[in-house]
């Protein structure tokens, strides 16, 4: 078996969840382009002016193998096609914002690497005659930039002093007992790929830590108070405690993210 250095990572919940492609694809292209303008001025012609760059774009093709027996797979760590076709599918359906990381390697130099946040913006896979088990897919990756509006103090006036200083809100109290989007847990339990109460599909997790994507609405239904974890799929809200109330030491594979 022989393993690639070269690596393509996605890595979602604040580098504790990842995945590597398990076949490099056969190229990589990572367009980075310009907003610049152009004009015509009377008497000078044609100026150019710079503006801040587009988003940078990736393009990959290649497959997930049907097992680990395949040479050139990247590293000893195989998932099943179903399982990668599912960890992708819910980028795109949870809008998860991810790392896109590209460890470069010069025989076993390390080279320059590509990190940047990103998001899924398509995701295609192909079953072909004659490799039945091998999963051929496309997608395209997105830069991400962070456009969600700042929280903005309140200037206030001393009239005694004549003196503007700043005056923080205070922030609205949750209720102890419930998770929030963004809050960061530890889950122990079956995952559920959908929120369907009568789903049979589940995998069982232990000591998985993600971030809360959603929170269903309050239900007399035990089976239905589920949140979702970004990356990893729905949990009930009974199988996760927020992190930092037990240790966790997670294992994950070595790999660069600078």
């Amino acid at each position: 078996m022989i393993y690639n250095q070269f690596g393509i990572y996605f890595v979602t919940s604040e580098y504790l969840q990842k995945i590597r492609l398990p076949v490099n694809p056969s190229e990589l292209t990572i367009s980075y382009e310009g907003e610049n303008s152009t004009y015509n001025l009377v008497g000078v012609g044609e100026v150019i002016v710079p503006r801040l760059p587009k988003l940078a774009t990736v393009t990959i093709s290649s497959f997930f193998p049907r097992n680990e027996y395949v040479p050139f797979t990247t590293e000893s760590a195989w998932y099943t096609p179903a399982d990668y076709v599912q960890f992708f599918t819910s980028l795109l359906k949870t809008k998860s914002v991810f790392r896109f990381i590209v460890n470069r390697y010069d025989d076993d130099k390390p080279m320059f690497d590509t990190n940047f946040s990103a998001v899924l913006t398509s995701f295609r896979i192909t079953d072909k005659g004659g490799e039945t088990g091998d999963i051929y897919y496309e997608m395209s990756v997105s830069e991400y930039r962070d456009t969600k509006p700042e929280k903005v103090s309140v200037m206030k006036k001393d009239d005694e002093s004549s003196t503007t200083y700043l005056v923080r809100e205070k922030q609205r109290d949750v209720d102890p007992g419930e998770f929030v989007v963004g809050e960061k847990v530890v889950a122990n339990g079956p995952v559920y790929p959908t929120d369907d109460a009568v789903s049979a599909l589940f995998q069982p997790v232990n000591a998985v830590t993600g971030v809360v994507g959603r929170v269903l609405p309050p239900s007399s239904l035990p089976n239905l108070s589920r949140i979702y974890l970004n990356g990893i799929g729905w949990v009930a809200k009974s199988d996760c405690v927020r992190y930092g109330l037990q240790n966790i030491v997670s294992s994950t594979n070595n790999f660069r993210t600078s």
